[in-house]
């Protein structure tokens, strides 16, 4: 008899638990939706610093990599070293390549929406003037 009321609690307590889920799903996703954009546009916005910080963060793994390759593992001490900061270097410079391109290609897009403006306001113009020199033509 315990076994069943057991049961019996723990089945109403499931479903009372996804009852509430169902209630306030809404309002849970809305409040995890906000923070997300809250926080895409605040890594968007300090994207430079972001990358900076993690090409740091490879150089301490790199680092940390170092200490315990020379520390726990029985190889030639200059050879953990050698390893270590080859790894360091091959990872530091991949890292400010991406970090490079990735400015080289936002500084792109924004050119090429400035030209685009500047296309769109050029053959306004010309539409204008065109039918400007139209109505002088008529008269």
């Amino acid at each position: 008899m315990e076994t069943i009321e057991l049961l019996l609690i723990l089945f109403v307590l499931l479903f009372s638990i996804i009852i509430l889920i169902f209630l306030f799903l809404g309002d849970l996703l809305k409040f995890v939706n906000r923070r997300g954009n809250i926080m895409r546009w605040f890594i968007t916005r300090n994207s430079g610093f972001f990358k900076v910080l993690f090409i740091l963060l490879f150089l301490i793994e790199q680092i940390i990599f170092i200490v315990i390759i020379n520390h726990y593992f029985d190889i030639p001490k200059w050879a953990g070293v050698i390893i270590g900061l080859f790894a360091l270097i091959v990872i530091t410079t991949a890292s400010f390549q991406v970090f490079v391109w990735e400015h080289k290609y936002y500084t792109t897009k924004e050119q090429f929406k400035t030209v685009k403006n500047v296309g769109l306001i050029t053959q306004r113009y010309d539409n204008l003037v065109r039918k400007l020199t139209d109505r002088l033509d008529k008269k």
